[in-house]
């Protein structure tokens, strides 16, 4: 061969190695495309989770305020969730230091507890794995506090495939 025809097969195969490789990244990333909605500006999470208006429990002047899953996407468990007490103006309550929330599941079962560590966090007693479903209910005790005309704060991290997460915000009555 040639020197010329050397170069332009030299040309060719560098051409085709190029071209493979654009169709493989574009294979590639086709199928990796993420095909979940653009994340939403707004914090609440709207009727993908949704918890039932707190009730009030006293007995001996202690408080307890129960709330529901409503509706809940699948696939979040209890470890995403991280609990809050505001003010109705939004200001964030510093929990009491026996406050705790136990969550049961449908039938009635103890699922896990939550205690706070600071005001914007807490560990869930036995890691948190268990899947949060409709019909789990959320038991908030918090002493001799009233809550009334506060709101009680699900705050959930991104989790599930597109990534979903954002709050959930009941008021207590």
């Amino acid at each position: 061969m040639e020197t010329d025809e050397l170069r332009w097969a030299a040309a060719a195969v560098a051409v085709g190695v190029v071209l493979a490789g654009i169709v493989v990244w574009g294979a590639y990333s086709a199928a990796t495309t993420n095909q979940c909605a653009p994340p939403s500006r707004s914090p609440p999470l709207g009727s993908s989770a949704a918890w039932s208006m707190p009730s009030e429990e006293t007995w001996g002047g202690q408080r307890w305020y129960n709330s529901s899953v409503v509706a809940i996407a699948a696939g979040l468990h209890l470890r995403s969730v991280t609990l809050q007490i505001q003010t109705a103006f939004g200001s964030t309550i510093a929990p009491g230091p026996t406050w705790n929330v136990t969550v049961y599941g449908a039938t009635g079962s103890p699922l896990d507890s939550y205690r706070w560590t600071s005001a914007v966090n807490g560990t869930w007693f036995q890691g948190g794995g268990a899947n949060v479903l409709s019909g789990d209910a959320f038991s908030l005790y918090a002493a001799a506090s009233d809550l009334s005309g506060d709101n009680w704060i699900f705050v959930i991290a991104p989790y599930g495939p597109c990534g979903e997460g954002g709050s959930v915000s009941v008021s207590i009555p």
